[in-house]
């Protein structure tokens, strides 16, 4: 009796593990990617470490939150470089850097204050490549 519990205890956490999805290397992935995709893929990046950060800042892990928003702030630029470069998705990633930027002043005022510092560096990085993009948009219609 003890021994079916234990091979079908086993058999289920075999099959959850074969279930549950790879994680995908991000990183790796925007690396690889041409064009629109690539500019997709850093803005969803970037729209997951903000969460992933939001949610270390929660949870006490204030150095894993910090590397998250390292990584929103290179990815933002990377999807804003890549929007200028090709010309193409420029409003679509002018609003979500801008939404981006919503979410880290958030996650600054819930943070510690000896936290705030490092998220509001971020915050006006961020800001910069969006504001960068804008003139972009602006200068190059006129």
């Amino acid at each position: 009796m003890r021994l079916s519990r234990i091979a079908i205890t086993l058999a289920t956490s075999t099959l959850l593990a074969a279930a549950a999805p790879a994680q995908i290397d991000w990183k790796a992935r925007i690396a690889s990617s041409n064009g629109t995709d690539k500019i997709k893929n850093a803005l969803y990046f970037a729209d997951l470490q903000t969460k992933a950060a939001d949610q270390a800042y929660k949870d006490g892990k204030d150095q894993q939150g910090l590397a998250d928003l390292q990584d929103v702030n290179e990815y933002t630029k990377v999807a804003a470089d890549t929007s200028q470069q090709l010309g193409k998705h420029e409003k679509s990633t002018e609003i979500e850097i801008r939404k981006i930027a919503k979410r880290l002043l958030d996650i600054k005022q819930s943070v510690d204050f000896e936290e705030q510092d490092g998220v509001q560096r971020v915050l006006d990085s961020v800001q910069t490549t969006h504001d960068q993009l804008l003139d972009f948009m602006f200068k190059k219609k006129h």
